[in-house]
């Protein structure tokens, strides 16, 4: 054809613009454009191009989760190929879907999740960290064979004790 050329797109649902040569498209679904070309001395010419609409990809990084100061948790997301952690302190591996994370504040983690597509979605979750229950126990340590103490704690519901005797009992 002779130049000056005309553009017309149709269908035109999804295309910047139906009358340049190469509008950016964005259909909602899969769609087959087809392209009209008209040169000076009114030649047509017919093209197609099929656009496959890919829906979003999502990823899901996992609940938020609590542990106590001092632990760590695995986390878990899930969805893409390739995973790449932001927030790379105290976190085991920042390219693989299940890190270890060993936060001493409470934390949020964000993931990418890329996809075979090239797509890339984001994701996150929040680990909080509670502090170790501090308690106020003032006793005497060490006790003569045979003896009996006696030591008292506050009774608190929130709270599950351990206690270790080395060398006694416990009653």
């Amino acid at each position: 054809g002779t130049p000056q050329y005309t553009f017309l797109w149709t269908p035109a649902v999804g295309l910047s613009n139906d009358k340049i040569e190469r509008p950016i498209a964005a259909p909602d679904t899969t769609t087959t454009y087809i392209l009209r070309v008209t040169d000076v001395n009114s030649c047509v010419d017919y093209d197609t191009v099929v656009v496959q609409a890919i829906p979003a990809p999502t990823i899901d990084a996992g609940n938020p989760v609590t542990i106590c100061e001092g632990d760590s948790v695995q986390l878990n997301a899930t969805g893409a190929n390739v995973y790449r952690w932001v927030n790379a302190r105290n976190i085991s591996d920042t390219t693989i879907g299940n890190p270890t994370v060993f936060p001493s504040v409470t934390t949020t983690y964000y993931v990418a999740g890329i996809f075979e597509t090239g797509c890339v979605a984001f994701d996150s979750v929040l680990v909080t960290v509670t502090p170790k229950p501090r308690l106020p126990i003032a006793f005497q340590t060490t006790a003569c064979p045979n003896a009996t103490k006696t030591y008292t704690v506050e009774n608190r519901n929130d709270l599950t004790y351990n206690w270790e005797i080395i060398g006694g009992n416990l009653t």
